[in-house]
């Protein structure tokens, strides 16, 4: 394999893992060498987990419900994530009383966990204007390694 070869591999499975993708769509773009980015897209979006009925994929009714949750009661952060949100926290009545006025949430991951996957696309323009403003898409970028 080529040095860009390896180093667009490494990229493509970089944003893959973020992404939580199967590899396998990014193994094959490394491996047919795809310079551009509507080729990767192409090649990343036609892949089974993605390329689904909008009836089977769940990402649109969870960042839906996302983008109408209220403010949290603490700024998200380092004292306030995923990892520090437990029943025996001192502030737990508060994210009790958030997470209970946010229904749409609770619906929309009810909701999803039975959908097939989570199915969203890669790219920027790929998925629906309201995500894309609120900046919730993958963002896939190839270079060429091998100039400069």
């Amino acid at each position: 394999m080529s040095r860009m070869s390896a180093q667009t591999s490494a990229q493509l499975l970089a944003c893959g893992l973020v992404a939580g993708v199967g590899l396998s769509p990014m193994a094959r773009a490394a491996n047919n060498e795809i310079a551009d980015l509507d080729s990767v897209l192409e090649e990343l979006n036609d892949h089974g987990t993605i390329n689904v009925t909008r009836g089977a994929r769940s990402y649109e009714i969870i960042f839906d419900a996302y983008l109408d949750l209220t403010e949290p009661p603490f700024e998200i952060g380092e004292f306030f994530n995923l990892r520090t949100i437990h029943p025996d926290m001192d502030d737990w009545a508060e994210v009790v009383d958030w997470a209970e006025s946010n229904p749409q949430m609770v619906d929309a991951l009810a909701e999803g966990k039975d959908r097939t996957v989570f199915g969203m696309p890669y790219g920027r323009e790929n998925v629906d204007g309201i995500h894309r403003d609120a900046g919730l898409y993958t963002a896939i970028a190839v270079e060429d390694l091998d100039e400069g």
